[in-house]
This record gives structure tokens, sequence and C-alpha cells, in this order.
């Protein structure tokens, strides 16, 4: 799909769904890179609790992305940057969703190859601003053209709460992926490669100091969940490295991630994966 916008031969919308810390950012991130590769308009807004107007930061964003001098952008603007500012300008005090789609389409349209990227819709309360901007990118949808692509992230649980009774808009996307747990053979490598980066010594096993079957037990605890993998792998490491353990199994793994919840609490801050390696083999 990203190969068809990028040729102008067709046109995407896609929402990517995933918990917490599954790795949704890191694809837009993907996303992000390979448009800047092929010199394509990339937008990239990272939707919080604190954004008043999701269509305001969105036109802000185009504008930032696109690349006019200082006297286009004020003496001779094109009608689609100047539709954009009214946008930035007017949105606080209310504003035409369906003017807004409009506006929006066009601008990406006349820079396409364009990707329109919105990061954790979850973030935002089901209200005034969410059920607009869902009137804007109804209209949106309707009219980007080939060489246009719409991906965003949000939580499973979310999407299907603020998309219920919007069984036209959901419709026009042409893509609802989720991003699955990690697997144990996943897991590895991701581990793998975090090691990787900090060796100190070479010619070691890949998974060095941990097992197979210590991975997997971290995974299993994880629940499949690339950042709180890192995280159980990080507090692991902490403590055989303060054990001086050779080498950690699953029952190491176990015996950290069953102390009780106050005691792991007091535990120090973690430190990183490869910091732990380079300490423990100072030793």
């Amino acid at each position: 799909m990203t190969e068809e916008v990028l040729a102008k031969e067709n046109k995407a919308v896609i929402v990517l769904l995933g918990s917490l810390g599954s790795g949704k950012t890191e694809r837009l991130l993907m996303l992000k890179n390979q448009a800047k590769q092929e010199n394509a308009l990339w937008t990239m807004r990272n939707l919080t609790a604190e954004t008043r107007w999701v269509v305001v930061t969105v036109a802000e964003g185009i504008m930032e992305s696109v690349k006019l001098g200082s006297f286009s952008k004020i003496f001779a603007a094109p009608a689609w940057y100047k539709g954009l500012m009214k946008i930035a300008k007017s949105a606080g005090k209310g504003y035409d969703p369906e003017k807004a789609g409009m506006v929006i389409a066009d601008a990406l349209n006349e820079n396409a190859p364009a990707f329109l990227l919105l990061n954790d819709m979850h973030n935002l309360e089901k209200g005034e601003d969410s059920t607009r901007f869902l009137q804007v990118l109804h209209v949106m949808f309707d009219r980007i053209d080939k060489g246009v692509m719409v991906m965003m992230t949000s939580s499973e649980s979310y999407f299907d709460f603020i998309m219920t009774g919007q069984d036209s808009l959901m419709a026009r996307i042409n893509k609802r992926l989720v991003v699955h747990p990690l697997n144990d053979q996943e897991a590895s490598l991701m581990i793998a490669k975090r090691l990787l980066a900090k060796r100190v010594v070479e010619d070691m096993p890949a998974l060095y100091p941990f097992t197979d079957s210590s991975v997997r037990e971290m995974n299993r605890t994880a629940k499949g969940n690339p950042r709180e993998l890192l995280k159980v792998a990080d507090k692991v490491i902490d403590e055989a490295a303060k054990k001086k353990l050779i080498q950690i199994n699953d029952d190491a793994v176990k015996g950290v991630m069953n102390v009780p919840e106050k005691a792991q609490e007091e535990l120090a801050e973690a430190v990183g994966i490869g910091e732990c390696i380079a300490v423990d083999q100072k030793k």
C-alpha cells in the first residue's frame, strides 16, 4: 500500500491498533522515515490528553511540513495553505467540520505523495472535539486522492468505542491492522538485538546471559508486550548482576518477578541491559 501511495497509484486509510507499548509508534516512525527517503510530504502528530482541537494540530502540522519560503507564505500562499491558516486560527472558536475536511484533503492532494500520521487517538476524550473530528475524517477520506495515506493509531478498545454507530466512516477505512503480542521467537530476537548493541565481548551467544527458557518466561510475564518485555529484562538483569549470576534461567526470572509488589517498588531504578552486562563482565 505504501508503494502504491508513493507512486500515486492509490490512496490508503489505515488504522493501527494495539496496547500501550506494543510498537504502534515505532511503525509510524518507520513510515515517516520511508516518506523522508522518498522526499514525500509527511506530517506526524502525537495526540495527548492536552490536545484541545485535533484539527488545529493537523493543520499546523501540514503547514510546518510544506516547503514554502517565508515570502510565499505571506504574499503568495496557495489557496490550500491559506485554508489551513484559517482552520488553525478559527478552530478554537468553533469550525465547520465539512470545510475543514475539504481543506485538509486538498492540502494533502496538492502535496502528494503525502502521509498524515496521527498517533495515539485514544488520548482524546469522546466529546465535542472528537465528534467534530470524526466528521472531518469522513469528509477528508472521501476527498483525498491517489498519492495520499492517512494512518491512525489507537488502543483497540477506544477505537471500537469511538466508532460505535460510525458505519459509514468505518467503510472508508481500507485496513484495520492489529499489532499482536510478541511470540517467543520475536521476543528472543528483540532481546538479542538489544544485547548486541551493548556487547563488550565478542563471539558470545546472542542471548547471553539469558537462556531460551528465561526469555520465554519474561515474555509470558510481559504478555508479549515489547515495552514491558524490556522493562522485565532490565529488572531481571539488574538483580542478576547484584547476585553475580553467570547465567539467567527461567527460575531466576520467576524469583525476581515473584517478589512482592511493594518490594519491587523499593528496588533501585533499573539500568539498561547493556550497562548491566558491562558492569558484570568488568567485575
